[in-house]
């Protein structure tokens, strides 16, 4: 899906993937960029410098990051990952709980970037072999206890609709309109 780009946001989706973090090249299960890049939200499972972290890019350029602790996270374990930008800092959730955040300047105000899932930047590269489902995106920032109510067991539909920028439940093939 392309969207414009939202100067606030959120994200969840349930994950699992065979590979502990640390342990492989890349895996992106998330991303909202455009091919420029200039434009780009993003959490690596995997990365070759910084694993288990959510990145955000500011207008300026330079990107801001936060990263989910070492062992919050094991191979072969369905979890909700979740992130979010409220104006001033970036937050990274693992079910539902707080992991850690950041100070961040506001994204790039850039043009069509795509929301794409187990794919790298803009879904060019670094494709992800985990398994993703119950994917939301928001225009808002959720509240913690949004958060908490994903890990918790609601889905992404049940969450804010109102600011739901796109769900997709990815129980089957599903190829978005």
């Amino acid at each position: 899906s392309t969207i414009t780009p939202p100067s606030r946001y959120s994200f969840l989706f349930r994950y699992q993937n065979a590979s502990a973090p640390g342990t492989v090249a890349v895996q992106k299960p998330f991303s909202i960029s455009n091919a420029a890049s200039d434009y780009d939200v993003s959490f690596c499972w995997d990365h070759t410098s910084s694993p288990r972290t959510l990145f955000h890019r500011r207008a300026a350029g330079a990107y801001d990051q936060v990263t989910i602790p070492p062992g919050v996270l094991t191979s072969n374990t369905d979890y909700s990952i979740g992130g979010r930008y409220d104006g001033s800092q970036i937050s990274i959730f693992v079910d539902g709980v707080l992991q850690s955040s950041a100070a961040a300047g506001d994204p790039t105000a850039s043009v069509s970037p795509t929301i794409a899932a187990l794919a790298g930047s803009a879904g060019t590269a670094n494709f992800d072999d985990g398994t993703i489902s119950d994917f939301g995106v928001w225009n808002a920032a959720l509240t913690d206890d949004e958060f908490l109510s994903h890990g918790r067991g609601y889905t992404c539909e049940q969450i804010r609709p109102q600011s739901l920028l796109v769900a997709w439940p990815l129980i089957r093939e599903y190829v978005p309109t």
